[in-house]
């Protein structure tokens, strides 16, 4: 399997003879690509989107990077709820989530070993 890198670097040399798109395409046509695309579950696993990272959209690359840096596996709000965050939607919550708090609140991070 080639790596992101190497679709990515082959662009940057020649963008007029190979495309974003068919970077992309190529990218995703691998088979170990394909089977984690059509296995939704395993995003947790490898830890996110490894086709986010092909993208020229730095707006979506930063949010994307944001919403994976603070988010652990639950979130417990000011109001009581546990929250699972399990998935991308559930990660960019938790992170918009913490934007919205009062600025005198205080946002408490635990790890633990079950």
């Amino acid at each position: 399997m080639a790596g992101v890198r190497l679709f990515r670097a082959r662009h940057l040399a020649d963008p007029e003879n190979y495309s974003q798109a068919q970077a992309v395409e190529d990218y995703r046509t691998q088979p170990v690509i394909a089977a984690f695309l059509d296995n939704p579950e395993l995003e947790e696993l490898v830890g996110g989107d490894p086709i986010v990272r092909l993208s020229d959209d730095l707006e979506g690359r930063v949010r994307h990077a944001m919403d994976s840096a603070l988010p652990s596996n639950a979130l417990l709000t000011l109001d009581g709820r546990w929250l699972d965050i399990a998935n991308a939607d559930r990660r960019r919550y938790f992170n918009d989530y913490l934007d919205v708090l009062p600025a005198d609140a205080y946002a408490v991070r635990v790890l633990y070993h079950g």
